[in-house]
């Protein structure tokens, strides 16, 4: 994704690589639904496959890392298949990599939890856990946000 970060230091521009992350498999059931969605970026995998994306900040010129002092993101649109067992999204944030965060909808207080805010109805559609693990199962904490009701087409963000 391409020049993601506005009014960088320097004026640099900067893009969002999203990889499979080592010891992970990425397996789509649909290629064209990867990319850009309106002004989302969307990206597909095919259902009862888990797969663990890593996101990393590039400079677009060089490809090289680039570390952010803070950024926000943002994720939209975390449900499930109608068929939990099939399809159940989630978003692991560990705490220690956080400064602001938010996800579903939701962001960080002031005293360090994870609040969630959700639109319509479906209040209840996302849980939130601080779990005593780091999201690849080692030693830390981490923010589990996990997908408690299916979703539609009609129910994605525009």
């Amino acid at each position: 994704y391409h020049d993601v970060v506005k009014n960088a230091p320097g004026g640099q521009q900067i893009d969002l690589v999203v990889s499979v992350a080592s010891g992970s498999d990425y397996l789509l059931a649909e290629a064209s639904s990867n990319g850009n969605w309106e002004q989302f970026a969307q990206i597909n995998v095919r259902n009862n496959v888990p797969t663990t994306l890593q996101f990393q900040f590039v400079d677009s010129d060089t490809d090289e890392p680039v570390e952010l002092t803070r950024f926000v993101i943002t994720v939209f649109d975390i449900d499930e298949q109608i068929e939990s067992s099939l399809q159940n999204e989630q978003v692991c944030v560990d705490v220690d990599e956080v400064y602001d965060v938010i996800a579903a909808g939701g962001s960080l207080n002031d005293m360090g939890s994870l609040e969630a805010i959700t639109t319509g109805a479906n209040d209840d559609s996302v849980t939130i856990d601080l779990v005593e693990e780091s999201c690849r199962g080692g030693e830390g904490r981490s923010y589990r946000v996990r997908s408690t009701r299916p979703g539609w087409l009609c129910d994605n963000p525009t």
